[in-house]
């Protein structure tokens, strides 16, 4: 596996092409796991129904579908308040299609995670028709876990982008980069979620 300060090194000189200034004393990432294949698609299905509700679908029959997949436990307290009707995280939850595209990047479904552009109109589309009755099997057949150390690249990026999108704010300058800084940060919260223990709404993304 590279070591952590090449894939530093690899990182700054990726978020200066995209146009974030990075700090070169950050600490390194030191990640030695991802969470499990099935913890992860269902995170993946979990946060697809509470996004699309977000977007406008059908908050009963997202839960009623989770609930037939056996997934509401795989659920945040935050989610299923969500979808029984309490609309005080609308934002986040909209601004979470971004973490997502991150999930489907690691799972093997879309090709690439360009942290220079937003995710693809055609999200929805690798997840199940829920509004038919698809079930969640055909999505699990198509995941295919990417290697930690394909991931850790992507992470330590993502932390990286960051820390200069906190800099940024803190010196009250213009935002860097060519997306919103929403964009970046869920991106990272999936990130550090797959390689860490910490529940998806306990997520810190603090630099």
């Amino acid at each position: 596996m590279i070591s952590a300060r090449k894939l530093r090194r690899e990182s700054e000189q990726t978020a200066k092409t995209l146009g974030y200034v990075v700090a070169s004393d950050l600490p390194t990432v030191d990640i030695s796991r991802l969470r499990p294949q099935r913890d992860i698609e269902d995170r993946t299905l979990v946060l697809f129904c509470v996004a699309s509700v977000a977007h406008g679908s059908n908050a009963l029959r997202a839960m009623e579908w989770l609930q037939a997949e056996s997934l509401l436990t795989a659920s945040s307290k935050d989610e299923r308040t969500f979808l029984e009707g309490d609309t005080s995280k609308l934002v986040l939850f909209r601004a979470q299609e971004e973490a997502l595209w991150a999930l489907c990047w690691a799972l093997g479904l879309v090709p690439d995670l360009d942290f220079a552009q937003y995710c693809a109109p055609t999200l929805s589309t690798l997840f199940p028709r829920i509004a038919e009755g698809e079930g969640a099997q055909v999505f699990r057949e198509k995941c295919a876990l990417r290697p930690l150390a394909v991931v850790l690249r992507k992470l330590d990026l993502a932390y990286c982008l960051s820390w200069a999108i906190r800099q940024a704010s803190i010196e009250r300058s213009d935002m860097p980069g060519k997306v919103r800084p929403y964009v970046i940060l869920e991106r990272r919260r999936a990130l550090e979620w797959m390689t860490g223990e910490d529940e998806w709404g306990d997520i810190s993304l603090d630099t």
